[in-house]
C-alpha cells in the first residue's frame, strides 16, 4: 500500500469515527437568576448555551434534580427554594449528554421567611417499648394527627440490624418534601438520663455520657435532653460539655418541672431550645396535646434538620398558637455574633380561636422574669427596647394562654459590650 493510501483511510476513519459520535454540546450558562442575588419562594431558571442538548437539569442547594424544558434556543424550570435552608447556596445545570462545559453554577442566597410546622419528636413502637410497628406510627402521625413532621425514636438497647433497617425504611416511605418530614431517629436510655438523637450514623452508641458527647458531635444531626428529673436523671447534674453543646439543642420543656431544669443547663452554659414532644409509647402519635413546633423556611429534611440545629423551635400545648420570638435581626435559637448594645425585642403570637386569648407574656433574662404583659387578646405584638448590661445574656419567653396552655420559646443568646 502507498503511504498516501494509508494517510488517506486514516483520515476517513477519524471523519467516520467523528460521525458516529454523539454532537458536542457547548459551555452552558445559567443566565437567571444572576449570580450573587437574594431569591425565596419558587425561582425561574434560565440555562442558555444548551441548544443542541438532550436534555437539561437543574437543581438547588442538595435538593433533587429537575429536569427542564427547552424554550428556544434556552432550557427553562422552576425550582422550589423553601425546601433548602436560608443562607448562602448553588444552584447547579446539567446538560447531557455530560462532556467538557455541559455544566454550571452560580452562588445565590436564601432569604425565605419561617413558617410554624407542628411536630412529634419523641415517641416508641413495639420495637422497643411502644405498640405497633414504625409504619403504623408514621403513618398515623401524618394521616390522622396531622403532624408537619414526625420522628419515631425507640430505645436504641432495645434494637437490633434489622429493626433499624426497619425504623429508616419507614421513615423514607412515610416523608414527602413539602408535606411531611418523617425523621430516623433513636433514644440514648441510661441512668444518668435518656437523649433523643436524630438522622445518626447508627444504632450502636458508647454507654458512657461523656463518650456519647463526643461520638455523637460526628455521628449524629441533632439530639435532645429527654424528660429532665425523672426518676432523678439530670445527667450528671447538666454538667457543661463543649462536646456536648455542640449537637445536644434541644431539651423537653413541658411543666414547671422541666423548666427549671431548662433554667439550670442554660446558666451552666449549654445552648438548647424547649420542645414538646410526647414520649407516647401508646398508638396515638402526635396526638397527646404536646407538640414541638419547628421554625423552618419549608417542609424538607434539610430545612427541618437544619432548624433543629439552630434551636429554631418552641415547645407548645396548643395545636395551632404561632409564636416568634425576635431580638434585632436574630430568631429565637440563635447565638448572635456581634455585640449589642440595644436590643429590640418583639413577641409576636396568632392564634386562630378567639376564645385562646393570652393571659400572660414572661420575659426571662438570664432565668429571671424581668418583663410581663397580660394582653387579654388572641392575637398580640408585644415590642420592648432594652440596653442590656455588660456580659452575656440569654433571653427566652413564656406564654400562657386563659386555659392555662403554656408555651416556651428558644432562648436568643447576645453579649453587650463594656460601657
Amino acid at each position: 500500500m502507498r503511504r498516501s493510501d494509508a494517510c488517506s483511510g486514516r483520515i476517513v476513519a477519524v471523519l467516520l469515527a467523528a460521525m458516529l459520535l454523539p454532537a458536542a454540546t457547548a459551555q452552558i450558562a445559567i443566565v437567571a437568576p444572576d449570580a450573587g442575588t437574594e431569591i425565596a419562594g419558587t425561582v425561574e431558571v434560565t440555562v442558555a448555551g444548551a441548544a443542541d442538548a438532550e436534555m437539561v437539569h437543574v437543581r438547588v442547594g442538595d435538593r433533587p434534580w429537575v429536569a427542564a424544558t427547552k424554550a428556544g434556543d434556552q432550557w427553562r424550570a422552576s425550582l422550589d427554594t423553601t425546601l433548602v435552608s436560608n443562607g448562602p447556596t448553588t444552584i447547579a445545570a446539567q446538560a447531557w449528554p455530560a462532556g467538557e462545559g455541559t455544566s454550571a453554577a452560580v452562588e445565590v442566597t436564601l432569604r425565605n421567611g419561617l413558617n410554624c410546622y407542628w411536630g412529634d419528636l419523641h415517641s416508641h413502637t413495639s420495637v422497643s417499648d411502644g405498640q405497633m410497628r414504625p409504619m403504623h406510627a408514621y403513618a398515623y402521625a401524618r394521616d390522622v394527627a396531622g403532624m408537619d413532621i414526625f420522628s419515631l425514636t425507640d430505645h436504641l438497647e432495645k434494637v437490633d440490624e434489622a429493626e433499624w433497617r426497619e425504623c429508616l425504611r419507614a421513615a423514607d416511605l412515610a416523608n414527602v418534601d413539602g408535606d411531611f418530614v418523617a425523621l430516623a431517629g433513636l433514644e440514648w436510655s441510661k441512668r444518668v438520663g435518656h437523649l433523643c438523637v436524630y438522622d445518626p450514623a447508627g444504632f450502636v452508641w458508647p454507654t458512657d455520657l461523656e463518650d456519647f458527647y463526643e461520638f455523637g458531635r460526628n455521628g449524629c444531626a441533632v439530639a435532645k435532653f429527654n424528660h429532665p428529673g425523672w426518676r432523678d436523671t439530670t445527667f450528671n447534674d447538666f454538667a457543661y460539655s463543649e462536646a456536648g453543646d455542640q449537637f445536644v439543642q434541644m431539651m423537653e420543656v413541658r411543666n414547671s418541672a422541666e423548666m427549671a431544669y431548662f433554667i439550670e443547663a442554660l446558666d451552666l452554659g449549654w445552648h438548647v431550645a424547649p420542645d414538646g414532644s410526647s414520649d407516647t409509647h401508646g398508638p396515638k402519635w402526635g396526638n397527646t396535646g404536646r407538640w414541638t413546633v419547628v421554625l423552618a423556611p419549608g417542609l424538607s429534611r434539610t430545612a427541618v434538620i437544619e432548624a433543629l440545629q439552630s434551636r429554631h423551635c418552641y415547645s407548645t400545648l396548643d395545636r395551632n398558637c404561632r409564636m416568634y420570638f425576635s431580638i434585632n435581626e436574630a430568631t429565637m435559637g440563635d447565638i448572635m455574633k456581634q455585640p449589642v448594645t440595644m436590643a429590640k425585642l418583639i413577641v409576636d403570637i396568632s392564634d386562630p380561636d378567639e376564645e385562646d386569648a393570652i393571659d400572660r407574656i414572661e420575659l426571662f433574662a438570664d432565668g429571671v422574669v424581668t418583663e410581663s404583659i397580660q394582653p387579654g387578646a388572641s392575637n398580640y405584638r408585644w415590642e420592648l427596647d432594652l440596653r442590656p448590661e455588660p456580659g452575656e445574656h440569654y433571653y427566652f419567653v413564656k406564654v400562657t394562654q386563659a386555659d392555662g396552655q403554656p408555651m416556651w420559646s428558644a432562648p436568643i443568646w447576645l453579649t453587650a459590650p463594656a460601657q
